[in-house]
């Protein structure tokens, strides 16, 4: 793709995957992004993707008064309501 100039524009791809309560995790690190650049996420991307969780996460960032911040406050605020325990879930991820 160029710009207006006919020179190669870069464009960024977010993809965040799916995982129910561990969508905290790209949640976080996104946040740590806004913090460190003091940009908006969706400043920052030009194409957003994600699966389940992961399009959520996403999406989130495009509402305009959203931060990610606000999302991981969703996630510990909503979260267990949407993704119940798991029986013997952690006891698979540890092996």
């Amino acid at each position: 793709m160029t710009d207006q100039s006919g020179q190669k524009r870069t464009i960024f791809i977010l993809y965040v995957p799916g995982g129910a309560m561990l969508g905290i995790i790209p949640a976080v690190v996104l946040a740590r992004l806004e913090e460190l650049t003091e940009t908006p996420v969706r400043e920052l991307f030009q194409v957003f993707d994600g699966v389940s969780t992961g399009s959520i996460v996403v999406t989130a960032q495009n509402i305009n008064e959203m931060t990610s911040a606000k999302g991981i406050e969703l996630f510990y605020k909503n979260g267990p309501e949407f993704f119940p325990p798991i029986p013997g879930r952690k006891a698979k991820m540890m092996t």
